[in-house]
């Protein structure tokens, strides 16, 4: 059963027991672990737009955060970072991403991007919310959750449905 909309080739990577294989040096996050599939869970993410491109046309609120439903890919990670958000799915986007709790940013992928590409090249999407100069680093947008995911006024971090 595939009750998130799951990319057939992320479900087959997982299904056969594989992990991400990369050098952890050039990555933010060091080395990963994905969370199997029995334990993937639908999350809440908060995402805002302040700071963002998108900040000025953004209807909603300027205090609180849009909550938009995804799931968190990584159950750990050996850097510096908690692995919650460093890679995720968002269903309602049909499309890979990553979640910054600190700032409270979701980027996307976008539908192009194959899981395929991913584990291919896993320290580029890994990096891709981090904007230092010289890191190797995938192309992400903000997303742009207004219309589409309901606003709370109030901040909360990822939480479990």
């Amino acid at each position: 059963m595939n009750e998130f909309m799951l990319p057939d080739d992320f479900v087959s990577f997982l299904d056969a027991g594989k992990q991400l294989e990369y050098d952890p040096d050039g990555c933010e996050a060091g080395a990963v672990t994905l969370h199997r599939r029995p334990d993937l869970r639908l999350r809440t993410f908060g995402a805002h737009c302040g700071g963002t491109p998108y900040e000025a046309e953004d209807p909603g609120p300027s205090l609180g955060v849009y909550r938009v439903q995804g799931v968190d890919l990584i159950a750990s990670c050996d850097g510096d970072y908690y692995p919650e958000g460093l890679l995720v799915w968002l269903p309602g986007e049909l499309s890979f991403g990553a979640w910054d709790p600190a700032h409270d940013y979701i980027f996307v992928f976008g539908q192009a991007v194959t899981w395929s590409q991913i584990a291919a090249s896993p320290a580029r999407y890994i990096n891709a919310q981090w904007g230092y100069p010289g890191l190797d680093r995938a192309q992400a947008d903000f997303l742009r959750p207004w219309g589409r995911y309901p606003h709370e006024s109030e901040k909360r971090k990822a939480s479990d449905q």
